[in-house]
């Protein structure tokens, strides 16, 4: 209950907030929704796709988080076919946007349905593609040490352990500074 509270605090922040903090709203709304209950994570899912609707205009960024967030959530799922075209359409309006850390997200959550489906190539070569930007990032840690781990548990499966192991180590570097 406690990150359902942060949750909605930080929709109440996302209102009043110059567009120049909305990712970093967003992004502390992407990681507490993981700590959620399932029935909390599809409610606020629910009420961050209405809620946004109406400051879509005057925050075109929030328009952006607001697709990605619900590809994040049906990612999460385990939708991935209803997931990827909303990646892809939230990555094309991050690049509008010109926010590339945006962007990476939509690639990496992009790359971890493809190896959910077995193409490891594929997927290590969008992971390195995100992976670049968001080492560039500040605010994007989560999604720093997803693709390090997504990038090192696929050298692993791939038994290339010489690559993987020191992915895995600067996963840990980074969640324990």
């Amino acid at each position: 209950m406690l990150h359902y509270g942060f949750i909605k605090q930080k929709l109440r922040d996302l209102e009043t907030c110059p567009p120049m903090d909305v990712s970093r709203h967003c992004l502390s709304i992407m990681e507490s929704y993981l700590m959620l209950e399932r029935a909390e994570q599809q409610e606020i899912a629910e009420t961050i796709h209405k809620w946004a609707e109406q400051y879509a205009g005057q925050k075109p960024l929030l328009n952006c988080y607001t697709k990605l967030f619900r590809a994040f959530s049906l990612f999460y799922h385990e939708n991935y076919d209803e997931a990827f075209p909303l990646l892809t359409e939230a990555q094309n309006l991050f690049t509008q946007q010109n926010d590339l850390n945006g962007a990476a997200v939509c690639i990496e959550l992009q790359a971890g349905i493809y190896r959910t489906f077995g193409n490891f190539d594929l997927s290590l070569k969008l992971l390195w593609t995100a992976h670049e930007q968001l080492l560039k990032a500040k605010g994007f840690e989560l999604f720093l040490m997803a693709s390090y781990n997504g990038m090192g548990s696929i050298y692993a499966e791939m038994k290339h352990y010489d690559e993987a192991i020191p992915l895995f180590k600067s996963t840990l570097e980074i969640a324990e500074p």
